[in-house]
């Protein structure tokens, strides 16, 4: 009887444990890779019905611009300890919006729906940059390209 107590105390115990570093670990680390969905999903949302000639063509050079990008140059982290220091606003860097026009600036960050690519971000920066999301803690870092 002892040991069942202890068992289900022990369980929810490192149940806990999990969840607080699961949780601890996604907060400060949200966004760092981008699977090829993804970025075929931001394509889209961008370029809309000029995606398929202007990107997704085998002879256009943007999808390997575009993905290196996402998958060597940027990441989104949260990062408190930047509260109160001024970077350039997302927004600030205007939207993609030549083919779609129907495109809205981001003032929150949801890792689900936030697409990098709506905005013109140097997608071939010779040095460090970055950018905050919003009034947020959220802070987009432009890698330079290699």
């Amino acid at each position: 009887m002892i040991y069942a107590i202890f068992q289900k105390v022990n369980f929810k115990l490192i149940v806990i444990t999990f969840l607080f570093f699961t949780f601890s670990f996604s907060q400060n680390n949200i966004k760092k890779t981008f699977t090829n969905n993804e970025i075929n999903d931001f394509v889209i949302e961008v370029f809309q019905d000029e995606a398929a000639e202007l990107v997704f063509n085998p002879s256009s050079k943007r999808m390997k611009l575009i993905t290196n990008f996402f998958n060597k140059q940027l990441s989104i982290e949260f990062s408190p300890e930047y509260s109160g220091k001024k970077f350039k606003l997302v927004s600030d860097l205007g939207l993609n919006n030549k083919y779609n026009k129907n495109l809205q600036s981001d003032h929150s960050y949801d890792p689900r729906v936030f697409n990098p690519l709506k905005y013109k971000f140097p997608l071939s920066s010779r040095s460090k940059k970055m950018y905050r999301i919003g009034r947020t803690d959220y802070i987009i870092t432009i890698n330079k390209l290699n």
